[in-house]
């Protein structure tokens, strides 16, 4: 993709020296290297910027994930935003009427609207492993949202309350990192805030609605902090509440250690390991020590009592 800028007009040398010393600054800003194209005799002299290029999308398979699709849904959106003509139906109020004449589209070039919006919805559509819900897409759809809306009912992975209970059985990969579960974690948490209008009988509002929808709040991360750390181990709990006395006590977060404690992880339960082993041993007794005692408690013979004719050793009869 090219970002061309021109100037009317006649230009002289110091023009062209200046606006290419703009793009060299610019290049060196982002670590890029691309082609400038600069003609002197050209009354619009052009300047041309190759951006680097978005990956093209992948295909979906037909069992995918919520996670696996929101990073699609991330590629898709950045790709198609860079095309002119479909990147006015990603902006945040775009709609459409597929029951009217041109989609609704009014203007000289309501037609033409229409037609780039059939071809990017069939597009998407096409990323399907198959046509089952190119229909729903391209003749049922209202905006982008519901583009989406339908893919993930599709799947059956749209964030509901229900999903949300499988929070508790996010765990690491082989191949994950302890920050990576931390943020599955977060990730997980943030789609299943609670919509306005959700119902809540703890509300003191009459109608018992969330007037705005949930934010993810600071106390909220705190929580999750503390569940990541017993996933990982239950000890790190108490091994975090002596390693950080000092950060906490002042009032820091415990979210904002969370990618501090990631990358300590492994050295803090090493080090604390033979602590608490040692404390365990000097407060604790041996468990074989203490059951030996008690067998040999139980097993002691009562204390003779005085019987008759009892004939002891070195007694005379």
């Amino acid at each position: 993709m090219y970002v061309v800028a021109a100037r009317n007009g006649s230009t002289t040398p110091a023009l062209h020296q200046q606006l290419k010393n703009s793009v060299f600054s610019y290049r060196a800003s982002v670590k890029m290297a691309p082609p400038i194209q600069v003609d002197p005799q050209a009354e619009n002299p052009l300047i041309a910027l190759k951006f680097p290029k978005c990956p093209y999308p992948r295909q979906l398979t037909k069992k995918e994930t919520m996670d696996s699709l929101s990073h699609w849904q991330s590629c898709m959106r950045n790709y198609f935003r860079r095309t002119p003509q479909y990147a006015q139906f990603f902006r945040r109020n775009a709609i459409w009427d597929p029951s009217k004449t041109n989609y609704g589209f009014q203007g000289d070039e309501s037609d033409v609207q229409a037609d780039d919006l059939e071809c990017l919805l069939d597009t998407i559509a096409s990323f399907m492993p198959g046509p089952y819900i190119t229909h729903q897409i391209t003749k049922m759809t209202i905006n982008m949202q519901s583009v989406w809306d339908v893919i993930w009912n599709h799947y059956g992975v749209k964030p509901t309350q229900l999903t949300s209970l499988d929070f508790m059985s996010l765990k690491m990969e082989s191949d994950d990192r302890y920050i990576d579960l931390y943020d599955k974690m977060i990730y997980h948490s943030t789609t299943h805030l609670c919509p306005a209008g959700t119902i809540d009988d703890t509300i003191l509002a009459a109608d018992k609605k969330l007037a705005q929808a949930d934010n993810l709040t600071t106390s909220h991360k705190n929580l999750i902090t503390l569940l990541w750390l017993n996933k990982i181990n239950p000890k790190l709990i108490g091994i975090v509440k002596l390693e950080y006395t000092k950060d906490l006590k002042s009032g820091m977060p415990l979210c904002s250690l969370a990618r501090t404690i990631a990358d300590n992880v492994d050295s803090l339960l090493m080090r604390f390991a033979d602590h608490k082993i040692q404390s365990v041993a000097s407060t604790a007794p041996d468990a074989e020590q203490t059951q030996s005692q008690v067998l040999r408690f139980q097993n002691q013979p009562r204390f003779p009592g005085p019987r008759n004719n009892f004939r002891g050793r070195g007694q005379l009869r």
